[in-house]
This record gives C-alpha cells, structure tokens and sequence, in this order.
C-alpha cells in the first residue's frame, strides 16, 4: 500500500512538472509569466527587404475615445489702452500696491510703452492694476 502511495504521488508530480508549462500564456490571474509570446506566421527576407504578411486586422486602440482636431487657432493681441499716448503723463499703480508717475516716450504693442528717466526702460502697462492720466 505505501508503495502504491508514493507511485502515485510521483506520477502525478512529474505529471504536474509536465503540464505547468503545457499552459502556455493562458493564466488564470494576473501576474508575471514566461515572458514568451509565440508568433506563428513567415517572414520572408532576401536582397536586404523583409517581406511579411499578415492576415486579418490588426486593430489597437482606445474604446469609446472622443475624436479630437486641433484646427488653426487665431493669434490674441490685447488692444491698445485709448489714454496712451506719446508724451502723456500717467499714475501707475502696480500689484505690490507702489505707485509710480511716469512719462510716455514710445508706444509699443500689448500695453508696451518706453517711460523716461535717468534710464529709460519698457514697462507693460497691461500688468497695472490700475492706470491713470495726470494732468
């Protein structure tokens, strides 16, 4: 009887050994496999080019996705503040709450301006938190 026992135990572990890795790819949860994927189809290579064909569709993508297009999209340019004006004298209050009086030299584009003084600099007077003529 004992010996009936351990013959069937070892059959049924080289039978085990034998038919775990008969599975192939097909696992029953998720987790790490053999890594090996087997491809069937010919490959043909001669003078340098591969030749393989492939049968039925080959289709990878995302379900349900939204069709998106980006289309040409046009250029935003702030308008000119109507106050400036070349010699114009302005009360510029900025974010940090300083103000400043300052005397327009040149217009610019997009609230640009150059202001003079001992060094004369560009300021942008569409980063003002507010703006006012003095006279």
């Amino acid at each position: 009887m004992r010996k009936a026992f351990v013959t069937a135990v070892g059959i049924a572990a080289v039978g085990l050994a034998w038919g775990l890795p008969a599975r192939g790819q097909v696992q029953p949860v998720p987790g790490p496999g053999s890594g090996v994927v087997t491809v069937v189809g010919r490959v043909e290579v001669a003078d340098g080019l591969i030749q393989a064909r492939q049968s039925g569709d080959w289709k990878v993508a995302i379900a349900n996705a939204p069709d998106v297009r980006v289309a040409n999209i046009p250029t935003v340019a702030l308008a000119p503040l109507p106050f400036l004006k070349v010699g114009a004298r302005l009360e510029v209050s900025w974010p940090d709450n300083t103000t400043a009086t300052i005397r327009v030299v040149q217009l610019g584009g997009g609230g640009w301006c150059l202001i003079e003084g001992q060094r004369p600099q560009w300021i942008n007077l569409s980063l003002a938190r507010s703006v006012s003529d003095v006279r």
